[in-house]
């Protein structure tokens, strides 16, 4: 029945659409080779392309022509936000991790390593049946998101140990809740300084250092309102106002 006024798409999994209509293309994920290459080609196709970080951005800064802009994924910042909360299953004062068991992408030989060599007690949310028999570490499988957030609200501090991260999700859950985070230079975290928000940290011998800061100064932090502009409400905006730019 004609043509649309506007396709969104995402910038994989399939090639360009021979279709005379302004087109918004999505690029949250990073590839490599001919995957690639496909998205590379979409992108130029298309009217805009919207990165979900800087750190998406900057793997294809040289080869998309096309004007771009980044929005990222929102958070539910009414569903994630601070609370008192005593979650029976998390030990007092402990490091929050969210993820999987994997050194790559997840840097979790670094959460290992912080076990071993300093005296915290440790909470992981894995996403797999993940099990670690020690006495400073309690673990969590396949959480849902209410008792996710009594789960964050009942830590000291986060950390992102990850190599790659487009965006991070989890941490920004926890950043909602006003959850100070000690970070790798990836996804959201991407060439931000120490501030409000948390700690960069790159080295077993900084995550160490940062949790420490964390921990003393915790009152100091706030990172609900540095990732405030994740909130859904900010992003369905920027949304809005990136599709009326090209209409």
């Amino acid at each position: 029945k004609g043509k649309p006024d506007l396709i969104v798409r995402n910038c994989t999994f399939f090639p360009p659409l021979d279709i005379e209509a302004k087109t918004v293309s999505i690029l949250q994920d990073i590839y490599s080779g001919p995957q690639k290459q496909n998205q590379i080609e979409v992108a130029n196709a298309s009217d805009l392309v919207i990165y979900n970080s800087e750190f998406t951005r900057s793997f294809y800064k040289e080869e998309v022509r096309t004007n771009s802009q980044v929005i990222p994924l929102g958070i539910d910042f009414d569903h994630f936000k601070p609370k008192v909360s005593n979650h029976p299953g998390v030990l007092p004062n402990s490091v929050l991790f969210i993820g999987a068991a994997t050194d790559y992408p997840k840097g979790f030989h670094v959460v290992r390593s912080l076990v071993e060599n300093t005296d915290y007690n440790f909470c992981l949310v894995m996403k797999d049946n993940f099990s670690w028999d020690h006495p400073r570490v309690k673990v969590f499988n396949n959480v849902n998101h209410t008792e996710l957030v009594n789960i964050i609200n009942s830590c000291s501090v986060a950390i992102c140990t990850s190599v790659h991260e487009t965006q991070h999700l989890a941490g920004l859950e926890c950043g909602a809740c006003n959850l100070p985070i000690v970070a790798t230079n990836v996804g959201c975290y991407y060439e931000l300084d120490s501030g409000l928000w948390g700690e960069k940290a790159g080295t077993l011998a900084e995550f160490m250092s940062g949790i420490e800061k964390v921990m003393k100064n915790n009152q100091t932090y706030s990172s609900r309102s540095h990732f405030s502009d994740y909130d859904k409400a900010v992003v369905r905006t920027k949304w809005r106002e990136a599709i009326e730019s090209i209409l």
